[in-house]
């Protein structure tokens, strides 16, 4: 089913400030229980989406649709205490080495770098995402509330990555 992430029956997509659409596999194949609670988790994800609009102009590079999913990713995992598997992340060298792939990106490779790479990665820019934000609470004490509200390339001055 489009949209719907295979492991847990659920999607969404946050058009705008005010419109999050949310999908979910009727068959039910993965139990009633993991669509329920991706229903639960999923409004956290695309919450922060529309609470970043409403806060931060709008970055039309890239990257910074690294950093948009990361701070959904983070809120999600904090708020509504999961940790997504798009939000598991590798050690620090090969997330340094996704984030400078992910640079160098463009929005033709979204779906690859996004959602499965012919070479078996998945969640990239999910995973890079949510580590820049990681790195960024960690190194500056803000809350992922706070970095909500921040532009990418503040978010990204806060991880050390441009030392």
């Amino acid at each position: 089913m489009p949209g719907v992430i295979p492991e847990y029956g659920t999607g969404a997509l946050t058009h705008d400030t005010e419109f999050i659409e949310i999908h979910f596999d009727a068959a039910v194949p993965h139990g009633r229980e993991r669509v329920l609670k991706s229903l639960y988790e999923t409004p956290f994800h695309e919450g922060n989406h529309a609470a970043r609009w409403n806060s931060v102009a709008y970055d039309e590079r890239f990257i910074a649709s690294v950093t948009f999913e990361g701070l959904a990713t983070v809120f999600e995992r904090e708020y509504a205490h999961y940790q997504p598997l798009y939000g598991k992340y590798e050690d620090d060298d090969t997330m340094r080495e996704w984030f400078a792939e992910l640079e160098q990106a463009d929005w033709d490779e979204r779906a690859v770098l996004f959602f499965g790479n012919p070479d078996g990665r998945r969640w990239i820019g999910y995973k890079t995402g949510a580590w820049l934000i990681d790195k960024a609470m960690k190194n500056s004490g803000k809350s992922v509330i706070e970095l909500t509200g921040l532009p990418h390339d503040e978010i990204v001055s806060l991880t050390g990555m441009l030392d």
